[in-house]
């Protein structure tokens, strides 16, 4: 047996009890690099070789190079840009290289059920059938006789295509799955057709609203999907292959989600030539269809309950908000769909993106997706300041009312629901916040915002009454601290220099002031407010007293010499006075009495009392016991 010193490992610890079988002289040195017991083993060219190689063997690339360089060469071959297109040898040469390649994946099945390299294989397929469709764009532009007859025979031969290689390969693939999958097809080769009679006139509006209809069209394909979704993975458990879900069919999807985007800018490309580079498409058009994608994976998070999938799903519209603003500077104003979407429905692409992201978060909430009130109501506060004209975030703002309304309405479902104070405070602000700009003269600038700042305060007050979270006791505390900065500002004569309001309601202020601090300082047992109502109702006797008595004292001043060092003395008699009360602890025991909090005696429950009574049976025993000793 080899002596663990004598590896590159370390020795198991030995137990407390067991004896170190090393000699007491032994020394471990550190091991050399490139030893067999090292976990990195250094790095040569024929590691790297085995491991490309190995890399190669598994993923086998050879059919995408393939795939790649056919396309490109029937591309060069054909002149798919040139002046003379010959489009029945193209469509010869790109079916000849599908049905090749799907004889081999045929072969591949029956030979050796090596399914990943089939999966390759029917992905590339799919890709074709994209190549096919994009390439007879030109043709359709040159002769629209001869370019519909192509659009139709390249649909029937990738219908028929895919029919044969399904049952080639005998994979089986579920009616709801492929009936969108063969929608995605129609919608590749038949959509070019409606262009077709509008390609003469390039910046036609009905052209530029048909281009920029295909993302949307392709959204309502791919929900499509939901009901194939709502069934779950059994329904595509037994299919044929070693594939489960998601890995079988949702793959082909996503290569069909590519393949939308780019057909919708190669629409773009082939019906605008002349311009080039600079078409029309712009970053917004993929919004349609991302939020469908959205709305399925969000379908998808839910049936199979992944709270992982369905975070990332709820904050995947914030991208979509600002993929909504992209766009390309080199695009001309004279085909740019910007202003075609404000003349026609007075809206943005970022306006009409909000409202869309604010319904879908709406669907989360009945839904019950965890957390979907709050990304709802982030939703609609950005509709306060995003209006039908903004066209990103850095455009001036304007505050609008409804969506305060709105988030009044749900905050206010919040906090009946769940009882919560947080949610309680935003519904008043949101509600204040919306009178305020309704009513901007009434409520909202009229004496300095006095209006809102008190009905705020009334807020605190009653959701610290009525609700016991800690964000209601933190705004009962608060409001104490409101009440007497109100009445601090009274009585200090700010509030009549500014004018806020007249003098007679001033008057009278700090006696409302003083009833409702002592009314809700028994209807809540704070201690606090009845010391609020005392000092209140010292500060308003104290001001009538100085009101009164100033006139007098500076009427006794020209006759009294010494009137000022009396009424200092008499201050400093009162200061020595609350001293001493102090050092004999009056003031301690009135503070005990009035302002400090007594604790709340708490009934004893149902698992105290089986304790206590199991204590009183046990002595009850006990006691029995030595009776009859």
């Amino acid at each position: 047996m080899n002596d663990p010193l004598d590896s590159g490992f370390d020795p198991l610890p030995l137990l407390p009890d067991m004896p170190d079988p090393r000699p007491p002289d032994a020394v471990l040195l550190p091991q050399p690099a490139g030893t067999p017991g090292t976990k990195h083993p250094p790095r040569s060219v024929g590691s790297d070789l085995s491991y490309l190689a190995r890399l190669l063997y598994s993923h086998n690339p050879f059919y995408c190079v393939s795939t790649v360089l056919v396309l490109w060469g029937l591309g060069k071959s054909f002149r798919l840009h040139g002046a003379a297109p010959q489009p029945e040898l193209l469509m010869t040469g790109l079916a000849g290289y599908t049905l090749l390649l799907a004889a081999v994946g045929c072969l591949l099945i029956r030979a050796g059920q090596l399914w990943e390299d089939i999966r390759t294989i029917l992905l590339l397929i799919v890709l074709i059938f994209l190549a096919i469709s994009m390439s007879f764009d030109e043709v359709l532009s040159a002769d629209l006789a001869t370019g519909r007859l192509c659009f139709l025979s390249g649909l029937a031969f990738s219908v028929v295509v895919s029919e044969l290689v399904l049952r080639g390969v005998r994979l089986r693939l579920p009616i709801l799955y492929r009936l969108p999958y063969y929608a995605t097809l129609a919608m590749f080769f038949l959509y070019p057709l409606l262009l077709g009679p509008w390609q003469s006139q390039e910046n036609d509006p009905h052209l530029r609203w048909l281009l920029a209809g295909f993302l949307p069209l392709a959204g309502l394909v791919t929900l499509s999907l939901l009901p194939a979704v709502r069934r779950g993975a059994n329904y595509v458990r037994d299919n044929g292959s070693p594939w489960q879900w998601p890995w079988y069919p949702w793959p082909l999807f996503v290569v069909l989600g590519v393949g939308v985007g780019l057909r919708s800018y190669a629409l773009c490309v082939s019906f605008h030539p002349s311009r080039g580079p600079a078409t029309m498409f712009e970053p917004y058009f993929l919004v349609p269809f991302l939020l469908a994608v959205n709305i399925l994976l969000l379908e998808i998070g839910i049936a199979s309950r992944r709270p992982s999938l369905l975070r990332g799903i709820m904050a995947a519209p914030l991208g979509l908000l600002l993929l909504s603003t992209w766009t390309f500077a080199a695009i001309p104003e004279s085909i740019n769909l910007r202003p075609m979407l404000l003349d026609s429905c007075g809206c943005s692409p970022l306006f009409l993106t909000l409202v869309a992201v604010t319904a879908f978060y709406a669907v989360t909430l009945v839904r019950r997706v965890p957390h979907a009130i709050h990304w709802l109501t982030m939703a609609t506060a950005l509709l306060v300041l995003v209006g039908p004209s903004t066209g990103n975030f850095r455009s001036p703002y304007s505050l609008r009312a409804w969506p305060l309304v709105m988030l009044t309405v749900m905050q206010l479902y919040a906090a009946i629901r769940y009882r919560s104070g947080l949610h309680s405070l935003l519904t008043a602000v949101c509600g204040i916040a919306a009178l305020c700009i309704i009513w901007p003269q009434a409520i909202g600038t009229r004496y300095f915002g006095a209006i809102p700042v008190h009905l705020l305060l009334f807020a605190m007050l009653l959701i610290g009454a009525v609700l016991r979270d800690h964000v209601a006791q933190f705004l009962q505390r608060m409001a104490v601290l409101g009440i007497l900065i109100a009445c601090v500002f009274v009585f200090s004569g700010e509030a009549k220099l500014w004018l806020i309001a007249r003098p007679e309601v001033l008057m009278i202020y700090p006696g409302i002031m003083l009833l409702l601090a002592t009314a809700y300082s028994y209807w809540v047992r704070n201690r606090w407010y009845r010391a609020i109502s005392l000092l209140i109702l010292a500060g308003w006797i104290g001001g009538w007293i100085m009101a009164l008595g100033g006139r007098g004292y500076r009427s006794l001043q020209t006759t009294v010499a010494g009137l000022d060092e009396i009424a200092l003395g008499m201050t400093c008699l009162l200061m020595g006075l609350m001293v001493s009360l102090w050092k004999i602890g009056v003031l301690q025991a009135w503070w005990a009495r009035w302002i400090k909090p007594h604790p709340i005696p708490v009934a004893p429950t149902a698992d105290l009392r089986n304790e206590q009574r199991s204590v009183g049976e046990r002595l009850a025993e006990s006691t029995g016991k030595t009776e009859v000793l």
